[in-house]
């Protein structure tokens, strides 16, 4: 971790320690935490798992894991946009008849661009970003379905198997945001097999944030831009290359117009 990064980390939870509050809602993560490590300190029960470099090792584990599969995934959505120049037709239809081109869409549009959401959430099933998950450890001894699992026992999800399923998926390798939409345009709200931030307890506790952001980031660039591919090039392949996590081809070229609205 370079010197500054770390020297930045320090600081920002020293500047919360300062304007700490006593009492109240916390407006942030670290603010939380540190109101809970002097909650239990005034308590006499401070856990041996809750302390201030705990926490900066969580703000580093946030900040990287949402900046690289953020990025990915945008990487991805750019690529499927190429790939599929009839959808990003649908989408910039969709937010110009939402929002039109006055102002900036805002999570307040997100319910009525239910095509944009329907993107998003098939670009995330068909990139699969971490094709196993994470790795997760059993805290003791467990018996699944009949097998006996140690405690320590390492626990991968095949991310990529769930979303791949035709019997889930018909013709999973299509990109087709229609599948998550109902006949009457909504959204759906739970799709069997669909797990990009894995599930159970220990599912990716970003998934929210996620996915407003990469609302957000649909939602203006079709809003202000069209992607093209290169003249005299052929379209992008959309084949991952494995690295910590499942990223586009490189290197794909592509245009970027700016549209008159």
């Amino acid at each position: 971790m370079p010197l500054l990064e770390r020297d930045c980390r320090r600081d920002e939870v020293e500047e919360h320690k300062k304007n700490l509050p006593l009492s109240g809602e916390p407006e942030d993560y670290i603010e939380a935490y540190l109101m809970e490590i002097e909650e239990l300190k005034r308590r006499g029960k401070l856990d041996r798992y809750l302390s201030e470099f705990g926490l900066r090792l969580n703000i580093e584990d946030l900040f990287f894991a949402g900046n690289e599969t953020t990025s990915n995934t945008v990487r991805w959505c750019v690529l499927f946009l190429i790939c599929h120049p009839e959808l990003q037709e649908k989408l910039q239809a969709e937010v110009d008849n939402v929002v039109g081109s006055d102002r900036m869409p805002s999570l307040n549009d997100r319910n009525r661009m239910q095509y944009t959401q329907a993107f998003t959430m098939e670009a995330l099933r068909l990139s699969h970003l971490t094709p196993l998950g994470f790795p997760h450890a059993a805290t003791e001894d467990v018996e699944i379905a009949g097998f006996r699992f140690p405690k320590e026992t390492m626990f991968l999800a095949n991310v990529r198997r769930c979303h791949m399923n035709p019997k889930f998926w018909p013709d999973p390798e299509k990109f087709e945001p229609e599948r998550f939409l109902n006949p009457d345009g909504s959204v759906k709200t739970k799709v069997p097999s669909f797990i990009p931030f894995s599930f159970g307890k220990r599912q990716c506790m970003g998934e929210s944030l996620a996915l407003m952001e990469l609302f957000l980031f649909m939602a203006i660039f079709m809003q202000k831009f069209t992607f093209r591919t290169t003249t005299g090039l052929p379209h992008p392949k959309a084949e991952g290359v494995e690295s910590i996590t499942w990223k586009p081809p490189k290197p794909f070229q592509f245009l970027v117009e700016e549209r008159k609205h």
